[in-house]
This record gives structure tokens, sequence and C-alpha cells, in this order.
């Protein structure tokens, strides 16, 4: 029964298929995206329920890139969580660089809800014959895709959207191979001396 204020049950019904039926509108143009159409790009920017389906797309991104690892729940859920903040913290980062570097217009918002879209070429990587083989060129692919997505989103010439994402993405895989080769030397050193 529904109180004065509430809706009626039936209404919430319809507002969860209509909103599902966006979220898979959003999906569609993501794969546009991906084929760097710049309607879908300017679509996505300009639609105001596009940040949480571009989150949605990065978090089941971190999930389907944990698949292939057997993690479990609990390693799924971080899996989802970390990719989530990964996405935006990216996003962020290439907002300030292309801002301060090369005076990109735009905010973060209305870059990550078509930048976070781009997540969905790594959903294939759940998959296992896909996720050894092909991870590391949809991961290349993506970037491409981001800086498709910063050059029409910010206003950038394709030189500096793709100086922006490649240099980031190249700093941050440089980061990471710089953390796990010192945990391999740590590791090493406390085998040793035990």
């Amino acid at each position: 029964m529904s109180t004065g204020g509430e809706p009626p049950p039936a209404l919430g019904v319809l507002a969860l298929r209509a909103e599902s039926g966006r979220f898979l509108e959003r999906i569609r143009r993501a794969f546009d995206v991906l084929r760097l159409r710049a309607d879908a790009v300017d679509a996505l920017a300009d639609d105001d329920g596009a940040f949480l389906s571009a989150a949605a797309v990065a978090a089941l991104a971190g999930v389907a890139m944990a698949a292939g690892d057997e993690a479990g729940l609990a390693g799924h859920a971080l899996a989802a969580v970390a990719w989530l903040a990964l996405s935006m913290a990216f996003t962020a980062a290439v907002r300030v660089v292309a801002g301060s570097a090369f005076g990109a217009r735009g905010g973060f918002v209305r870059l990550y809800r078509a930048f976070g879209h781009t997540y969905l070429a790594l959903w294939v990587a759940g998959v296992p014959p896909v996720h050894a083989a092909l991870v590391w060129a949809l991961w290349l692919w993506q970037l491409v895709a981001g800086a498709f997505v910063v050059e029409r989103v910010c206003g950038l010439t394709r030189r500096q959207a793709a100086a922006t994402v490649g240099g980031l993405a190249a700093a941050g895989l440089f980061l990471v191979l710089l953390v796990n080769g010192l945990l391999a030397v740590l590791a090493m050193a406390v085998a040793w001396l035990f």
C-alpha cells in the first residue's frame, strides 16, 4: 500500500525499466565510441545520466578483468571498486594535464561521461581464451578511443589528446612496473634474510 508521498510500486518498476533501457542505449553508444564515432562521444558527454552508466561500465570492466583470475566474490568486488577508482583517477589526471598543458575546455564530469564508457573494450577480458591473448590489444584500443574522447570533449588537437592519454598511460604503467620490481626485490631480500 502506498502512502501519500511515495509513488505506487508499479511506477517504480516502470522507472526501473525506463532506466535500464537508457543504460542499454548508452552501452550501444559506448560501442560507437569504440568505433570512434564523434556523434556518440558528443551524445554521451552531454547526457546527464551517463555518469552513472560510465561508472558501471568501468566497475564491470574490473569484474571482467578479475574473472580470468578466479578471484572469488570478494576479489571481484574489490576489482570493481579498484577499476572504478582507477577510471575516475585516470580521467581526472587526463583532465588536469590537458587543462594545464594545452588549455583544454570542459570539466571532469563531462569528460568522464564519455571516457568512462571506453572501458567497455575490457569487458571481453572475462572470456578465458580472450583474457590472455587480447587484453593488451584491447587496452591499447581503449586508450585510442580515450584519446579520441579527449580530443572531442576537451577541444584538443589529435596530437595533444594522444600525448595526454598516452603519456599518462605510459607513466602509470611505469609506476606499476616500478612498484612490482621494488616489491620483488623486497621479497627476495626478506627471503634471503630469513
